[in-house]
């Protein structure tokens, strides 16, 4: 058992392994196997530390299994990176925005259709002005149509795509980016707004071959904190304090808020898994949960999908995530690392891909990986929603037809 004496111990002998990766691979290249580990490896040293009331000391061989998970992510992008190094094929952009810019219009208005309509539904009062913001948040309507309102997010990276690919409609295309993200921020959709915002700067990134530096990437983490600070306390409640009240320990300051938020939201899905780690007992999946729940999500199953396994509350309480690690221990236990193999093979395919489709898809899908510590990202059903969709208008923007109008 780590407990809380050799929980520091185990802490300062992650933050080193931190450390030796980057410096050995910070400036080699800026990609997901690196947003990986370090996402992975910092949730793991902050669990370790033992700040907060809802945390509990795990097992050594817990910790040796989520270690064998990231690893073998690692290796799976390394096997990807030696068979297929050099790739000599170009993108095939369009020769211009505009066919692209005015299908996507189209995915707007079905984007701003579904919204108004949950909002009508709800009274025409959306949960920031509503008295109680976190059950007003919850009691939200959410039907199928809901799709069309979180693919809203791909109908704004390709508005930012084509805003700085063709300098076409740029006014335009931000005020529609605009609009969407007024939407989310009026419905709370916290996670939804930061989805949104990655993706767009990711291509903003991409596009202006903005090189990575330790100065970009701390002005992003302080805006990101800010945000989910923000979104957080009026969505949980209206006193800050609050958080503090819910679990953390050694009366952190009221100015460390932020990194309360952090540190909480990075910590607790290892909490919840490593409860399920020691309860569950119902046999593997072996895909159910990482290959086959997308198309339960997709076509509004997830009741029947509920009902095939049963798990308890989440430990954390009201912080009921689990990352990606619940649904691969639930599919393949201590072989894991077989599935986060293919899933760092599969993701290094998609960043490098050479079609139009995969470089919007890999904002999102590099999104999913800083975000696996936290949620499953990857076999959400908005994953099939995303591509399904980036395919449509790469699709369409071909015929000549739109780029006459």
């Amino acid at each position: 058992m780590i407990d809380h004496d050799s929980g520091f111990y185990v802490s300062a002998l992650l933050l080193l392994l931190i450390v030796v990766f980057n410096v050995f691979y910070l400036f080699k290249k800026f990609d997901v196997v690196f947003v990986f580990v370090n996402v992975h490896l910092s949730s793991l040293t902050l669990y370790f530390t033992y700040q907060s009331g809802l945390l509990s000391p795990m097992h050594w061989w817990e910790l040796v299994l989520l270690l064998s998970y990231l690893l073998g992510f690692v290796f799976g992008f390394a096997i990807h990176y030696v068979v297929f190094a050099k790739n000599s094929m170009e993108f095939s952009f369009p020769r211009d925005g505009r066919g692209m810019f005015l299908i996507n219009v189209v995915g707007f208005a079905f984007f701003l259709a579904a919204f108004l309509y949950e909002l009508a539904r709800a009274g025409w009062i959306p949960p920031i002005l509503a008295a109680d913001k976190l059950t007003a948040y919850y009691n939200f309507p959410q039907t199928f149509v809901h799709y069309l309102v979180v693919c809203g997010i791909a109908v704004s990276t390709v508005f930012v795509f084509v805003a700085e690919r063709y300098r076409y409609r740029r006014f335009l295309c931000y005020t529609f980016v605009a609009i969407i993200a007024i939407a989310q921020m009026a419905t709370l959709a916290r996670a939804v707004l930061m989805t949104q915002l990655f993706m767009a700067v990711f291509i903003i990134v991409k596009e202006r071959n903005i090189l990575f530096r330790w100065k970009k990437l701390m002005l992003a983490v302080v805006s990101g904190l800010t945000i989910i600070t923000i979104f957080g306390t009026m969505r949980t409640s209206s006193d800050a304090n609050a958080l503090f009240e819910i679990g953390l320990l050694n009366e952190w300051p009221g100015w460390s808020l932020p990194f309360a938020w952090i540190y909480l939201y990075f910590t607790t899905p290892l909490e919840n898994v490593h409860a399920v780690f020691n309860y569950y007992d119902q046999g593997f999946g072996y895909g159910l949960h990482t290959f086959v729940k997308p198309f339960f999500n997709l076509f509004q199953a997830k009741d029947y999908y509920a009902s095939l396994f049963e798990l308890q509350p989440p430990s954390a309480g009201g912080f009921n995530t689990y990352g990606y690690y619940l649904e691969v221990f639930m599919d393949y236990g201590c072989f894991g690392f077989l599935y986060t193999f293919l899933l760092g093979f599969v993701s290094r395919q998609i960043v490098v891909g050479r079609s139009l489709v995969l470089y919007f898809f890999s904002s999102y899908w590099v999104y999913a990986i800083f975000t696996s510590s936290i949620n499953m990202y990857f076999n959400e059903f908005f994953t099939l929603v995303y591509l399904a969709y980036f395919a449509l208008v790469v699709f369409f923007s071909r015929f000549n037809v739109f780029r006459r109008l």
